[in-house]
């Protein structure tokens, strides 16, 4: 091993720490732990920690937060399972203005997500329930954040004088 590859791989392992420590201070901003599989997890607790560094790495910490704030401050913090947290995610990416108002969070605490990972989990064969779920979430979410807009008042008729016809000829 040269001078250069323990350098680089002190330097990669200098960077994983200040990961470990900033999805840490993440987590403990809301109090939530990551624990082994083969513990049960209970409310607060997360198996998905690789979900969640994954999340940081690729969205940045501050989707990071609003994803958590999402799940815990609404409720669901028995929900913190690796689907529930990236269609949490999905949503977030896909419609960037819902997550950016308080409604939001108050839509998101009226869905039952419980309900749809357990329909998702039935249906497992045929999606998988990040997918599942995220589908419903916006099946949900998008009536409340979006209501529909009002139907334009139909055009009126144009008045007759300008329909008629003009039978006399001006070519001559």
């Amino acid at each position: 091993m040269t001078a250069h590859d323990k350098l680089s791989a002190r330097e990669n392992a200098v960077e994983a720490t200040a990961k470990a420590r900033k999805l840490a201070a993440i987590l403990n901003l809301f109090g939530i732990k990551i624990v082994p599989c083969s513990k049960r997890a209970k409310p607060m607790e997360t198996h998905a920690g690789n979900i969640l560094e994954r999340i940081l790495r690729e969205q940045g910490p501050e989707h990071l937060t609003l994803v958590l704030r999402a799940i815990v401050e609404t409720g669901h913090n028995l929900d913190l399972t690796a689907p529930v947290i990236m269609a949490i995610s999905d949503i977030i990416i896909a419609h960037p203005t819902w997550a950016t108002t308080t409604a939001f969070l108050d839509a998101l605490d009226s869905a039952d997500l419980a309900g749809m990972r357990a329909m998702a989990k039935a249906n497992k064969r045929a999606c998988a329930s990040r997918e599942a779920i995220a589908t419903l979430l916006f099946q949900h979410l998008k009536p409340i954040l979006e209501p529909p807009k009002p139907k334009r008042a139909p055009k009126p008729p144009p008045p007759k004088w300008a329909t008629r016809r003009c039978d006399v000829d001006f070519r001559s």
